[in-house]
């Protein structure tokens, strides 16, 4: 299990996930102590680097050859160095075509995951790429449906409100409509951006709601009544869910108005369903 040397592996520095398991690479062996260099400070004169690819997934350099592998490839080659059943695995065609793919979707949104300014144009941004900006939003979304219709109907009455949030896909899609109408109206120029970040701050709650639904769920079997719980922790993932809107809008220089058009469907959204109790 040797190191693999005469290789460098350029990461974005900006992006806190990259940065982390670099260094876990070069801490355990797998990269040695310069197997590691930041894309923003990287000198690519002399190599056969393509710096836009380099941007959307992290590049193996081979300082021997100046040749460069990419992505998931490259990932492979570091692991499967020290562990060569990985390499094994990734001959299996449908393993690696997922990987690729979770990889891309992973890649694309990093910034999304983990706010960071885009507005350095120097910097190693993510091109833009609709098809994996679209698909993130739909698996948000899926997350999102499948949740708050549970949470509603195991801690809140029956009543219009579990009917209405049963439509909570549409409430979803209403948000990212309404909110890219105040991005137009705000002159919010990077809505791609923005969209991204209100469906994965709705994927969090989300997370965060099944977290409740099963500690809630532990203290039933308890004996314990849960409903006024089940709505105090609601109301608490929508505290949240406004706090993360405002420190993600500040951490992105964007229109602090935006937090406010959310709030606004929020209040238009609860207004709707009580005055239909």
């Amino acid at each position: 299990m040797k190191t693999l040397t005469n290789h460098i592996l350029i990461f974005d520095k900006d992006c806190p996930l990259c940065t982390i398991y670099t260094k876990l690479f070069v801490k355990y062996g797998f990269l040695d102590d310069k197997g590691r260099q930041a894309y923003q400070d990287m000198d690519f004169d002399n190599t056969n680097v393509d710096t836009d690819l380099a941007r959307n997934q992290i590049a193996l350099l081979n300082t021997t050859t100046g040749e460069a592998i990419y992505g998931i490839d490259a990932l492979t080659k570091v692991l499967a160095n020290k562990f060569s059943f990985i390499g094994l695995f990734m001959k299996f065609k449908p393993l690696y075509w997922l990987m690729t793919q979770l990889y891309s979707l992973i890649s694309y949104n990093r910034k999304i995951v983990i706010p960071v300014s885009c507005n350095n144009l120097t910097s190693c941004n993510p091109s833009k790429n609709w098809f994996w900006r679209i698909l993130f939003i739909l698996i948000c979304g899926v997350a999102v449906q499948l949740v708050y219709p549970l949470y509603m109907n195991t801690f809140f009455e029956k009543s219009i409100i579990n009917t209405f949030y049963l439509k909570e896909s549409l409430l979803f899609v209403g948000l990212l409509i309404f909110q890219r109408f105040f991005c137009i109206l705000l002159k919010e120029k990077n809505s791609y951006d923005y969209i991204g970040h209100v469906s994965f701050i709705s994927f969090m709650a989300a997370l965060y709601l099944i977290c409740f639904y099963v500690l809630l769920k532990i203290l039933s079997l308890m004996g314990i009544e849960t409903t006024l719980l089940g709505i105090i922790c609601y109301g608490i993932v929508s505290g949240w869910m406004f706090l993360e809107h405002r420190r993600r809008m500040n951490i992105l220089g964007m229109n602090k108005w935006l937090t406010w058009s959310w709030v606004l469907y929020k209040i238009i959204v609860f207004g709707l369903v009580f005055s239909l109790v």
